[in-house]
């Protein structure tokens, strides 16, 4: 399966980054936030968080509203929900494969 055709790549090549791993978890806490609030948050400029943003908007981790003169960014939970979908279904077909090569070594 190429990235193309599993878009759980794009999520986690956009969480690699402690950074943007800490963005999630303040819109978590926080709910929708303009970039000034969560960059407070960060040991980076504002421009940095900035572009933070901009790779999970393109991973479709995050969505942004616009809200008067701000943009507010919050967790996408169609994202997240495939996301945990994916992880799901690899941990299933792992621990079934390591059940079937556990049983098969006990013979």
């Amino acid at each position: 399966m190429t990235p193309r055709e599993n878009p759980a790549a794009d999520a986690f090549r956009a969480m690699g980054d402690p950074t943007r791993r800490g963005i999630l978890l303040a819109l978590l806490e926080d709910g929708p936030s303009p970039v000034h609030a969560i960059a407070v948050r960060f040991d980076c400029t504002r421009p940095a968080i900035s572009k933070h943003l901009r790779i999970l908007l393109d991973a479709n981790l995050v969505r942004l509203e616009k809200s008067g003169r701000e943009t507010l960014y919050e967790l996408d939970p169609k994202a997240l929900t495939e996301l945990r979908a994916y992880l799901d279904q690899f941990w299933t077909r792992g621990l079934a494969r390591l059940k079937k090569t556990a049983e098969g070594k006990k013979r």
